[in-house]
């Protein structure tokens, strides 16, 4: 090597080394400016201590500006179900009135929890995935710019505060050399992982109730695998939803089954629901219902407890405030001084759940909520009580699908009870499923539904027709029209077949099947069916008629030679192009018929009543009682109820099937004594002349 290559060589190996030197001496301090160093030390153990220990302290200690008055004693209650809950594991749904704080209560919980490490992965869910975020952004407010949590929460704080709002500075902070794999992006916060913490590697996630939340899963630095423990499912459901009751069912399912699922198998789960009543029966007057999910330990919280004694008064109170608003008084002073003079008297009687609750210039609480009743009624009623009225007058004459669900009668499932003397089945038609009820009747239309369900069977006591599985075509080869006989074949079969047990020990058999002929493509089908069965005596096609306020009545035309007329019902004669008897009935009748009949009391004869059962066995079959809207319309001539579907379409199938058994029980001569007066034959006056 010559030497002017040797020199080249050396100065190389000098740059070389000089680069190295520069890069150590670089990546020494980028490490040190990425170290946050030591922890600051906690300045008040003894308040963290206590703030660990009870939930409703730490909100007091730690979130004072978001909990501006003293607490209720509703908030007191709802905060120790919600300390129970996060701390052993359970579950807590509740209501509370508009500006109550229910989402703040919880979004703190998430905080607490994960705080003092009771709880390591916390799912956030909304009825949007945007709801969810928003109350990340909430908690990482807190975290940032909460100095009270920062003093007593160092060990978390510190790291969040020294990314100085730059996420991107996650991936390399470091806390005496080691990562602190801290996590904050818009959809979830990962605690910084501090040895000896509490929190140390805990996560807080967002997602939508009807996003993809199943197998959850968080690997921690040192390996571990955290799956949710506590879910915080935040008024689940929105305007929209809460309007169709399959958008309700679909998200109760979701939280029942999805969320309640999230958790491993080593830890239960914690879940706190806080939701808001938007219609009658919607998914959260299901959550909080303790009937339906006695697991979820529901509560109702109202502004107004009692209502005063004197509402005459409260009404000239309205009316002096209604004068003021109306001379462009924006404060009612006039309202409010009568108010001031009869205050003993106005306020006996009124309990309201937060009495340090008073908006500027009111004297009192219930004066704040007064108004609010008064101003309107039905928003107060949504809004504030979590009880939302009926849509209409006439839905109050009939039960909603809670009640219905409660309707149980004293026979268990396949028990025929002794009164009844007819026992009668109907099946209605779809393409993937046969829906069917046995129903037991007494002379006086007295019923028991004993039995209900569809065929092919299904594992479920709750499912929807567009989720069934198995169904007709899985389980039956062929064309459409083989598939539906043979499903046909082995419903009947299996109802008409076996002996029913009756309540005395004794045995009885169907005594007539109504099958529903309204679907084209099954027509035929049917038809043929009941011509080659060995009972065709018993089984009769059927159709419902919509008989509106301004149609012809069913039996308005005259009696053909071999027809057979019911009470709304009429049984054509067979003829050459019809050989096979069918029944045609009105079906906006008879579906208020059953409505009736199922709000009569036990001990009135007509009473329908579903077999002994839980409620929340008989919850699909209630929701298909409910599915259609009564609508009163009236015309010169008369006055009815139509039933009409709505938009959405909910399953109505077993609706069908009750429907068609009232109508086979008064085919088989069953009648409601008042029906059974008017039926009687007017008798003819005589025609020989009478002397005078």
């Amino acid at each position: 090597m010559t030497t002017k290559n040797r020199r080249r060589r050396k100065a190389e190996n000098v740059y070389d080394g000089i680069k190295a030197a520069a890069t150590k001496r670089n990546l020494a301090a980028s490490r040190q400016a990425r170290d946050i160093g030591s922890i600051p030390p906690i300045k008040r153990p003894a308040v963290r201590r206590d703030a660990c220990r009870d939930f409703l302290t730490c909100c007091e200690v730690y979130f004072p500006h978001r909990f501006t008055l003293a607490f209720s004693a509703d908030h007191r209650q709802a905060a120790k179900k919600i300390e129970t809950a996060v701390t052993v594991g359970g579950r807590f749904a509740w209501t509370m009135p508009r500006g109550r704080g229910k989402s703040t209560l919880a979004e703190c919980a998430a905080l607490w929890a994960t705080m003092k490490g009771c709880r390591l992965f916390v799912m956030l869910l909304g009825s949007e995935k945007p709801h969810a975020e928003r109350m990340l952004q909430n908690l990482k407010s807190e975290l940032q710019y909460n100095d009270e949590l920062a003093d007593d929460f160092p060990e978390i704080c510190f790291p969040i505060r020294s990314l100085e709002g730059e996420a991107r500075r996650c991936s390399g902070q470091l806390h005496h050399g080691r990562p602190t794999s801290i996590i904050w992006t818009a959809e979830k916060i990962g605690f910084p992982v501090i040895p000896g913490s509490p929190s140390s590697g805990a996560v807080i996630q967002t997602a939508g109730l009807l996003g993809n939340i199943r197998g959850a899963v968080h690997i921690t630095p040192d390996g571990r695998s955290l799956r949710p423990d506590l879910a915080i499912v935040d008024d689940p459901q929105t305007d929209q939803s809460a309007n169709s009751p399959t958008q309700c069912e679909t998200r109760e399912r979701t939280i029942m089954g999805a969320v309640g699922g999230l958790s491993g198998p080593d830890k239960r789960l914690a879940m706190l629901i806080p939701c808001t009543i938007i219609r009658p029966n919607d998914l959260a007057a299901r959550l909080i219902d303790k009937n339906e999910h006695p697991d979820l330990n529901g509560e109702r919280f109202q502004r107004l407890k009692s209502f005063p004694d004197r509402m005459d008064l409260w009404e000239q109170y309205d009316l002096i405030r209604r004068e003021d608003l109306a001379n462009g008084l924006a404060t009612t002073p006039n309202a409010r001084e009568f108010y001031r003079e009869h205050k003993p008297e106005m306020d006996k009687g009124a309990v309201v759940d937060w009495p340090e609750s008073v908006e500027p210039g009111d004297l009192s609480a219930l004066e704040s909520t007064m108004r609010r009743f008064l101003a309107d009624a039905y928003a107060f009623a949504c809004e504030d009580q979590n009880d939302p009225p009926a849509d209409s007058e006439i839905e109050k004459e009939f039960l909603s699908a809670t009640e219905i669900a409660q309707c149980s009668g004293p026979t268990a499932k396949r028990v025929v009870p002794d009164s009844a003397t007819k026992l009668v089945a109907a099946i209605d038609i779809q393409k993937d499923l046969l829906y069917y009820g046995v129903t037991a009747v007494a002379p006086n239309m007295s019923a028991t539904i004993i039995d209900y369900g569809s065929w092919p069977g299904q594992s479920r006591t709750y499912y929807t027709l567009a989720r069934a599985h198995p169904t007709i075509s899985t389980e039956y080869p062929g064309r459409l029209e083989a598939r539906l006989f043979g499903a046909l074949t082995d419903l009947v079969e299996l109802l008409t077949r076996q002996a029913w047990e009756r309540e005395d020990g004794g045995l009885t058999y169907i005594d007539r099947v109504l099958i529903d002929a309204s679907w084209s493509d099954s027509s035929d089908v049917l038809y043929n069916f009941v011509r080659q069965h060995r009972l065709a005596s018993i089984l009769t096609p059927c159709y419902g008629r919509y008989v509106g306020a301004a149609s012809r009545e069913l039996n308005d035309r005259k009696k053909k030679k071999g027809d057979i007329v019911g009470h709304k019902w009429r049984s054509p004669a067979v003829s050459k192009n019809q050989p096979t008897r069918y029944v045609a009935y009105d079906s906006n009748f008879y579906k208020t018929f059953v409505q009736n009949r199922l709000a009569q009391p036990d001990e009135d004869p007509g009473a329908w009543r579903l077999y002994r059962a839980k409620s929340q066995q008989h919850r699909m079959i209630a929701d298909h009682l409910t599915a259609e809207t009564p609508v009163p319309v009236a015309t010169e001539d008369r006055r009815l109820v139509e039933w009409r579907l709505p938009v959405n379409k909910p399953d109505n199938h077993l609706l069908d099937v009750v429907v068609m058994s009232a109508v086979a029980a008064s085919v088989e001569g069953c009648t409601l004594p008042e029906h059974q007066r008017q039926a009687k034959p007017k008798r003819k006056r005589s025609r020989k002349a009478r002397l005078l």
